[in-house]
């Protein structure tokens, strides 16, 4: 389940990230996983995003109870969640969640309250969507019409693949290859009136 959520986003910094860094001419990892504890069940990472002072981080408790999840049982994920909230919550715009298959309506009534909810995997692939979509149409919205150059490009890039990688860019891709992101970053493009429209 970790590899499944992992991959397809590191697949996109990897291949974002080996051109950015020369732009950049330092090292630009994209990805940085602070904990990744199959005994713990935690996974906490963030995707660094080029141009925005704060990136994302995800707290993710990775459950891997098969049967249903009750108030007593999601009580210690809970707890664990806003322990790693409370060490990793500062710098980053923080996603949290008890990833599980199966829960009690009052499992999911108390995870709610606690403002540590229960979402299935597909679930948080979609909010992952949601984000990364809102990102990247509203940034576009914001360019129609106007020149893009520099480092911004890489940020509409990276969002791009991201959204690409987990199988869901809706929109028109400014970018179709490498050629084109280079070009934009030496000469700068043109945004269309129309695009993410």
């Amino acid at each position: 389940m970790c590899n499944e959520l992992k991959l397809p986003l590191f697949r996109a910094v990897k291949r974002v990230g080996r051109y950015y860094s020369a732009y950049k001419k330092y090292e630009w990892s994209g990805i940085h996983v602070l904990v990744d504890d199959f005994s713990s069940r935690m996974l906490v990472f963030d995707i660094d995003v080029p141009w925005d002072v704060k990136g994302i981080r995800y707290i993710l408790y990775m459950s891997t109870q098969k049967w249903y999840i009750t108030p007593s049982k999601v009580e210690p994920k809970i707890r664990k969640v806003k322990k790693y909230y409370e060490r990793y919550k500062y710098g980053a715009n923080v996603y949290r969640a008890i990833i599980a298959e199966r829960w009690t309506s009052g499992a999911e009534e108390l995870a709610r309250s606690s403002g540590v909810p229960l979402r299935k995997f597909k679930h948080v692939k979609k909010d992952m969507v949601k984000y990364f979509s809102k990102r990247l149409s509203g940034l576009l919205a914001s360019l129609r019409g106007k020149r893009l150059y520099g480092e911004m490009v890489f940020l509409v890039w990276l969002l791009q693949e991201i959204l690409k990688e987990l199988g869901a860019l809706d929109v028109e891709p400014l970018f179709k290859d490498v050629t084109d992101v280079v070009r934009a970053v030496e000469n700068g493009v043109d945004v269309p009136s129309d695009i993410a429209s």
